[in-house]
């Protein structure tokens, strides 16, 4: 879905974030995971949040709750997100470093799964 993009420190701040284009939601809820492919050192952490809003709404979206997938070392990690989603979705990527710090990484995010919950 977002292949090998590098997230760099700004040097001046402790965290640096940017934002996904927003999407259609695919089902009611969601499962996706990250690769954190690269680092530059052991310090720096990236969180992945998804924030929703519906196409007639402004702004920037609101944070999903329980929906921050945090990796600090190389590998992959995935997190399941049921209900609460609105008609658009998107990624927040979030670098957390020491500060003054020039720290990257270079992670991915993997197509996500959708499923709907079943109704009995």
């Amino acid at each position: 879905m977002f292949q090998a993009q590098m997230l760099h420190a700004n040097g001046t701040a402790t965290e640096t974030a940017v934002y996904s284009p927003w999407f259609p939601r695919g089902g009611d809820n969601i499962i996706f995971a990250a690769d954190l492919v690269a680092q530059s050192s052991g310090n720096g952490k990236i969180d992945i949040d998804l924030l929703t809003k519906n196409s007639e709404d402004t702004g920037d979206g609101t944070a999903v709750t329980s929906s921050t997938l945090s990796l600090t070392d190389p590998g992959v990690g995935s997190l399941l997100v049921r209900g609460t989603l609105e008609e658009l979705v998107r990624f927040r990527f979030t670098l957390s470093t020491d500060a003054d710090s020039t720290d990257w990484v270079i992670f991915r995010v993997l197509q996500p799964s959708w499923f709907n919950d079943v109704v009995v």
